[in-house]
């Protein structure tokens, strides 16, 4: 790929990521996941806006990212297979996210046997 070329991730959200009974609604301000808390899923914002804070020293709240359509969420600790999040993401406005679960098997088998053993 090109250096500046986003992916085209086209195949791989229409694989994993619709179902629709694996799909979560968030409402303003709702908390998707929790800093320190155990997480097993990769999701991916399918519309709204997600963000995500961390509380540092003194318990100030630090914002690290803001996820809009189409990116995805929780990629570190499902990918690290830490299944701890490093940081509590809330819904700054409604949102919508699909997910996949540590276990989701892959469609190429040759590369192993759940989505999340690819990064062993």
């Amino acid at each position: 790929m090109a250096k500046g070329k986003t992916p085209d991730l086209t195949w791989l959200i229409s694989t994993y990521f619709s179902d629709p009974s694996r799909r979560v609604k968030l409402r303003k301000g709702q908390k998707l996941m929790v800093q320190g808390g155990y997480k097993d899923r990769l999701y991916l914002v399918l519309s709204g806006v997600v963000v995500g804070c961390v509380r540092g020293p003194g318990g100030v709240r630090y914002e690290l990212f803001r996820a809009t359509r189409n990116k995805f969420v929780g990629v570190y600790s499902f990918f690290s297979r830490t299944f701890v999040s490093s940081a509590t993401v809330i819904a700054e406005r409604d949102a919508e996210v699909a997910y996949i679960e540590r276990d989701e098997p892959v469609q190429d088998p040759s590369r192993g046997t759940s989505l999340s053993s690819l990064c062993r």
